[in-house]
């Protein structure tokens, strides 16, 4: 297993909405055998510019930092599925040192 880290940019959501977004990429990393190790919340704030995704236009968004462990083969389909997500504006996925 190889220790990752990858930002999510959500779309702003309301209070109960954004736990269901989450749970859904929490989900889509453990279906690919991931273990996440963090979590970690950055905020709503705006963007540096507007970036558009799913036909729509946005101006701020919720950061959200999540550090897993996860096989090399499945980080392409975890990033797939995670761009496929329509709470999600942008995704990167970084790998990094072993914590």
């Amino acid at each position: 297993m190889v220790h990752y880290e990858l930002a999510v940019i959500f779309r702003t959501l309301g209070k109960s909405d954004l736990p269901a977004a989450l749970r859904s990429a929490c989900g889509t990393l453990l279906a690919q055998g991931s273990i996440v190790r963090e979590m970690e919340s950055r905020g709503e704030r705006r963007l540096p510019y507007k970036m558009g995704a799913h036909k729509e236009r946005f101006t701020h968004g919720r950061y959200v930092i999540f550090d897993f462990d996860a096989p090399p083969q499945s980080v392409g389909l975890i990033l797939s599925q995670i761009h496929q997500n329509r709470d999600v504006i942008r995704a990167s996925l970084v790998k990094s040192e072993s914590p």
